[in-house]
């Protein structure tokens, strides 16, 4: 279910419906494929022994996918939200809401992480994907203090240094969990549409078709991650209010 926003225009919404349909028409073929009941299976031994884990939330496509997964044994797990301050999408928390209200028993929370490159912004100098990764990671450092291991919606299929990964450590280590570790980009869009889950504005933000769904962010803004992509020129396109006000420091 794609959560509206007046940032849609309307050959966004014509073009997103026959995403859609194909993605329900993929859902049958997902699940042929055995990976949602490998997914299960690899989130539910985890959390199995009795430690203490949440599932770390970004509100994207993979994050709410491995939710539903882990939520359908595990309702009382921890749902929680590293958000970025100053950076974070506008739209995270109504995708946030509709999730709750779909599944009220969801034990969420959420936990700031503080950028300190985002004074930086103001010059028109964005922080490196080094510091990005480098906040983040503290932020989860200071979660996993309070929650435990981690559960993620990580994937193979997102870079180089995830398919490295995923050759060393498989889909789990001591302190982290990654149940779609092997899905595609097309697996979890097939899922999201199966279960009609919350699924973030932006991927609907197709410019007209010059913009890939699959490579589309929704965990910040002005973040270095994905920039090959055309991710400056998209959201200058879709968020010009806020790229001035981070432009001008004021976030």
């Amino acid at each position: 279910m794609l959560i509206p926003s007046c940032r849609h225009t309307r050959e966004d919404l014509s073009l997103w419906a026959d995403l859609e349909e194909a993605d329900k028409a993929n859902g049958e073929r997902l699940l042929r494929s055995g990976k949602v009941e490998q997914a299960e299976t690899i989130a539910f031994d985890y959390q199995s022994d009795g430690e203490p884990a949440y599932v770390s939330m970004s509100w994207g496509k993979d994050s709410v996918v491995t939710a539903h997964i882990v939520f359908s044994c595990r309702p009382d797990l921890p749902v929680v939200y590293n958000r970025e301050m100053g950076l974070s999408n506008p739209h995270c928390h109504d995708v946030a809401r509709e999730f709750v209200k779909q599944f009220p028993k969801t034990n969420y929370f959420e936990t700031p992480i503080f950028h300190k490159s985002v004074k930086r912004l103001s010059t028109g100098d964005r922080p490196t994907k080094s510091e990005e990764t480098k906040s983040f990671l503290a932020g989860c450092d200071r979660t996993q203090a309070q929650f435990g291991r981690r559960i993620m919606g990580i994937r193979r299929d997102e870079s180089s240094s995830r398919k490295i990964s995923a050759i060393v450590h498989g889909v789990a280590t001591k302190n982290v969990c990654r149940p779609i570790l092997y899905w595609t980009a097309e697996d979890v869009f097939a899922y999201l549409a199966m279960h009609n889950l919350p699924i973030h504005p932006n991927y609907a933000m197709l410019g007209g078709g010059r913009y890939n769904r699959k490579w589309l962010r929704v965990d910040c803004l002005a973040g270095p991650q994905g920039r090959g992509m055309g991710r400056a020129e998209w959201e200058n396109e879709y968020y010009p209010e806020e790229m001035r006000k981070i432009s001008a420091g004021v976030l």
